[in-house]
């Protein structure tokens, strides 16, 4: 294996785990500080050597920023102007590479036993440099407006190796996410150059996206793609740009709708003649009037998004500011032309359109230049890898300083600056990108569908299938995935009989389709039945609960209500006690000794009375009547007392 990509990897895995790229590149260069014993920094020697050593250019700012995380962790230390590395210190931030060889000896095991699983031969190929010449050729993919040109001497490793991707994605999320991972160093080390220190803001940033780019997010193209735009596309607004498209790709967006619209309509609709824009509109069975009504809403679903039209009023003849038209298409001209893409009509008005949005980026900026993304006013951020790769070279070749921001460049390398310190944001939107370069890798080429296309019109021709089975096989969207498993991604295998394999893959696919359907609607039975089992015995036992506190919350109330009714019959015996008590109290002092005395007195007065006469009779009767009436009223302040007495405890006891 590489060892210098190798090493790369390790510092931008270590950089995923870490906080910043910034300390995620530092063990790369306390490593050459250890090992050429430098004693005193000097930014120039470290970079060339960090240059020599891993073979990646770097710009001299990204060292020093570097570095400042040196100083930040006292390895290296300020003394009097000189930067004096801590060798003892310094030692503990070397990197260790052991943990990337496990993690990529585990991934190379699984790649393997999914492709004994699967029947994928691939025990010809250096597994290694395979999977390392795969990830690379990520950076080198060109994507012509919709679709992705797959080379013709694509073979069965690359087939093997993006279903593997997509089944790690499900299955495995720790081998995908060192894929991942491992894909994103690669735009890191272009990313690096347009780095700052952290501090800057995107606030105010004017960003034009160009034509497939708002494709993506308008769901013409893989579900993976609008994902990952859209992502991206939702924390540039957060991050405060001014996300806007010139008025001449909205221009060029309703073309290609319009023209996508009549073909996704035709009786005469086939795979291989298909964008993206009119397999939309065809798998979706759109009609002429949806499909209309969708086109001139397509404004409103921009701005609902959050982006602005930019008004151009292009002036050809405009010599402010302008750049090198010709020049510049040229370039894109012969880019697409090293990867063989024939320069139709079609594709030069879309050439013509990005030299234009190019042009009007600086004339938009007005001669003003930056080294920072942030500082730079106005860019065009692109799917198209050419237009990126082109602007780079252009504004190169055109500056005398090295380092300046070019007009255009990818959305992949806007999303790693974007996120260069936030590397959970960088990870998401990489995994939500490799997704999508699967997808494309997974669907075959344009040449294929032509192939098959004509293959179907021979067997049509020659009466081997009729009608019906030849506008299926010409344009249902399954095709796509059946012609890929039966060639397994090699071209080679392809020949004049694949459309029945093709065929019998659909059927195939459809009846897994039906059977895991079935599998999985008798699985939504069974879960639903046990579901409802266990709700049932839930509500069984919450209703035993229920009646079980119900009935301790009544034994309990009878225990309080028995305590209460004896403590108040215990009060009640004790405040009656005490009345009594305090009754014949007051009895006793107000109404018993004075009716003693005046019984005393009336029983000497009676035995005075002695004869018969009437006169003693007369007393004797009056003294006996008294003593009666004293009695009575003896009786009635005894009752007084009492009633006086439990008056006076009651209010004794409300105080």
């Amino acid at each position: 294996m590489k060892s210098n990509m190798v090493k790369v990897y390790v510092a931008f895995r270590s950089g995923c785990l870490g906080n910043n790229i910034l300390e995620a590149y530092y063990p790369f260069l306390a490593n050459i500080i250890w090992k050429e014993n430098i004693t005193v920094i000097d930014e120039l020697q470290i970079r060339a050597e960090f240059e020599r050593k891993y073979k990646i250019p770097v710009p001299i700012s990204f060292i020093r920023e570097v570095l400042g995380v040196g100083i930040r962790n006292e390895s290296i230390i300020d003394n009097r102007g000189r930067y004096v590395v801590q060798k003892e210190k310094i030692s503990q931030y070397k990197f260790d590479s052991i943990p990337f060889e496990n993690k990529w000896a585990q991934m190379n095991e699984s790649f393997k036993h999914f492709c004994k699983k699967n029947d994928y031969s691939v025990s010809e190929y250096n597994i290694d440099e395979r999977i390392l010449d795969s990830i690379n050729q990520q950076d080198e993919d060109i994507i012509l407006n919709e679709d992705l040109e797959v080379p013709q001497e694509s073979d069965s490793f690359d087939f093997a190796w993006h279903e593997f991707l997509t089944t790690a994605a499900k299955d495995s999320p720790e081998i995908f996410d060192f894929i991942v991972a491992i894909s994103a160093s690669n735009i890191m080390k272009q990313a690096v150059f347009f780095t700052g220190d952290g501090r800057e803001t995107f606030r105010g940033l004017n960003v034009y996206l160009d034509s497939p780019y708002v494709f993506a997010l308008l769901g013409m193209d893989s579900l993976e793609r609008k994902e990952s735009c859209k992502y991206l596309f939702d924390r540039m607004l957060e991050a405060g740009c001014n996300v806007q498209i010139f008025d001449h790709n909205l221009n060029e967006i309703n073309g290609i709708l319009s023209r996508a619209g009549s073909w996704a309509t035709s009786p005469h609709y086939s795979l291989d003649k298909a964008n993206n824009a009119a397999r939309y509109f065809h798998d979706l069975q759109m009609d002429e009037q949806l499909i209309a009504e969708y086109c001139e809403s397509v404004e409103d679903k921009l701005s609902k998004l959050g982006m602005t039209i930019k008004k151009t009023d292009y002036d050809t003849y405009e010599d402010k500011f302008q750049e090198n038209e010709k020049q510049i298409f040229k370039m894109i001209e012969e880019k697409y032309q090293k990867y063989g893409k024939l320069i139709n009509e079609d594709i030069r008005n879309s050439i013509l359109v990005d030299v234009r949005s190019i042009i009007m980026v600086y004339r938009e900026r007005r001669g003003q230049t930056s080294t920072r993304i942030q500082s730079s006013r106005d860019i065009l951020i692109t799917l198209n890898n050419v237009v990126a790769d082109v602007s780079k070279k252009y504004e190169s070749n055109q500056s005398n300083d090295a380092g300046h921001i070019p007009a255009g460049i990818s959305s992949d390398v806007f999303g790693a600056v974007l996120w260069l310190f936030s590397p959970a944001d960088l990870m998401q939107y990489q995994k939500k990108q490799l997704l999508a370069d699967c997808y494309i890798a997974l669907r075959p080429n344009r040449t294929m569908l032509k192939k098959y296309v004509e293959s179907l019109e021979r067997a049509r021709s020659a009466g081997e299938i009729d009608d019906k089975k030849y506008l299926f096989l010409r344009s249902h969207s399954v095709v796509n995935d059946a012609l890929m498993n039966v060639t397994k991604g090699n071209y080679a295998r392809f020949n004049d009989r694949t459309y029945l394999e093709v065929y019998d893959e659909i059927q195939a696919i459809s009846e897994k389709k039906y059977y895991d359907e079935l599998v999985s609607h008798k699985l939504t039975q069974e879960e639903l039945y046990k579901l409802q089992q266990e709700k049932d015995e839930q509500n069984r036992k919450a209703e035993t609960e229920r009646l079980e506190k119900e009935k301790k919350i009544d034994e309990l109330a009878n225990e309080v209500g028995n305590l209460k009714s004896s403590m108040e019959q215990k009060e009640k015996i004790e405040f009656e006690k005490k009345v009594n008590q305090l009754g014949w109290l007051w009895t006793g002092s107000l109404i018993g000794l004075p009716y003693l005395i005046l019984m005393a007195i009336l029983q000497i007065s009676i035995s005075v009375y002695t004869d018969f006469s009437l006169f003693s009779i007369l007393n004797v009767f009056a003294l006996v009547l008294l003593t009666l009436i004293f009695g009575y009223l003896e009786k009635k302040g005894k009752a007084c007392c009492f009633k006086w007495a439990e008056k006076h405890l009651r209010k004794k006891l409300n105080k």
